[in-house]
């Protein structure tokens, strides 16, 4: 049996004994150590194993059947001192199926990580949605450009613009799609990854893109052919960003599968009103940590600021992508993604923003560190 995790995600919740931790970076995995209180709402980086110690109680950690429930893809090893058969029972009903008994050595958990991840559904890409509080505030300019960032991590990444018609992604990327999503939705029965990629335009940027129409469709939108474009997707797409448009609601009937959904908001009282509404709805519908606020053309002098924008969606506002008309302009004009003209503080935000939803690690760099005024307009400290 080879005894080597490398490249593999291990989030670990427990006791805080660094022996497991340890003994799991011998073999090549990345460890995440959580503590046990986390179990219940993590939402950091996306796990491939999640190891859960309780070698020294004989009950399961509380949040662990609601971890499963959040986190359905994600299998579970459970370590303990002893095989208890109500500790058994108790893990059974949350969902776990393998427990690894001490003494812990490399063998036996690398049989348990083997056992776990061949009974886990075929693995399927993340799916970002991002959607405006209101038209014109930039929603497409951040999509397309946090795209483009996951892309360069040479991830196959789909952009999807399921504005039926009329939508600008084409332009920002450059291209001229023969195809666009109405196409996708009107065959969605002999779709198959053949003939999906005579649908997507590829794009210098490495993303594939699903464009919107030049005119719009005679029909309404099927929720049902748009979930299996997205489960189609899925399966052929590390990542996919959705550009989804707010006021269609039978396409957000069909973002239950969304990993993270991104509202786009600006300091403007209306975009605000209208996004305190849009953010309830969509934290009520799929839950708070699933939904992630970013404030765009952020101008740290407005009279608006900060605080006030978190106040009025009711969210923290982790993301804020600072004004730059501009370089925004002549990106757009181009027909390239801003983010490829490095070093600047517009491409800087909305990298932070596609290295968390990619769970990526930040780079270090003295900017990273500092408190000055782009680790404001960042959200770093």
């Amino acid at each position: 049996m080879s005894l080597h995790l490398a490249g593999q995600v291990v989030g670990i919740f427990g006791t805080g004994d660094s022996q497991p931790a340890d003994l799991i970076r011998t073999l090549g995995a990345h460890v995440i150590a959580s503590r046990p209180a986390d179990l219940a709402t993590y939402s950091g980086r996306r796990l491939d194993v999640a190891v859960i110690d309780v070698r020294d109680s004989d009950h399961l950690l509380e949040g662990a059947a609601s971890f499963k429930r959040r986190h359905p893809e994600t299998p579970v090893v459970l370590l303990c001192a002893t095989l208890e058969p109500a500790l058994i029972l108790e893990a059974m009903r949350a969902g776990i199926s393998e427990c690894v008994t001490e003494p812990l050595t490399a063998e036996g958990l690398v049989a348990a990580f083997a056992r776990v991840v061949a009974q886990r559904s075929p693995e399927t890409g993340d799916l970002f949605v991002f959607m405006g509080a209101k038209g014109g505030i930039g929603t497409t300019t951040i999509a397309v450009n946090v795209a483009t960032a996951l892309a360069k991590t040479r991830q196959r990444t789909l952009y999807l613009d399921l504005h039926l018609a009329y939508g600008d992604a084409a332009i920002f990327l450059g291209v001229e799609p023969r195809f666009s999503v109405v196409d996708a939705l009107e065959n969605i029965h002999r779709v198959d990854e053949s003939f999906f990629k005579t649908l997507v335009t590829p794009t210098e940027t490495g993303v594939d893109l699903l464009a919107s129409a030049s005119q719009a469709p005679m029909w309404a939108v099927d929720v049902q052919k748009v979930r299996r474009l997205l489960e189609f997707a899925r399966q052929q797409y590390r990542f996919i960003v959705v550009d989804c448009p707010r006021s269609d609601t039978t396409a957000l009937d069909a973002m239950e599968g969304a990993t993270r959904i991104i509202l786009v908001a600006n300091q403007e009282l209306a975009t605000l009103r209208s996004g305190s509404r849009i953010a309830a709805a969509l934290r009520q519908r799929y839950r708070a940590d699933r939904v992630m606020v970013v404030a765009n053309r952020f101008d740290a002098a407005a009279e608006i600021g900060h605080t006030d924008v978190e106040r009025v969606i009711g969210s923290t506002v982790k993301h804020v992508v600072p004004s730059d008309y501009r370089t925004s302009l002549e990106a757009l004009n181009k027909g390239k993604p801003l983010i490829l003209k490095n070093h600047t503080r517009v491409a800087t935000s909305l990298d932070a923003i596609a290295r968390e939803l990619g769970g990526m690690d930040a780079p270090t760099s003295p900017t990273n560190k500092s408190g000055g005024l782009l680790g404001r307009l960042t959200g770093r400290r």
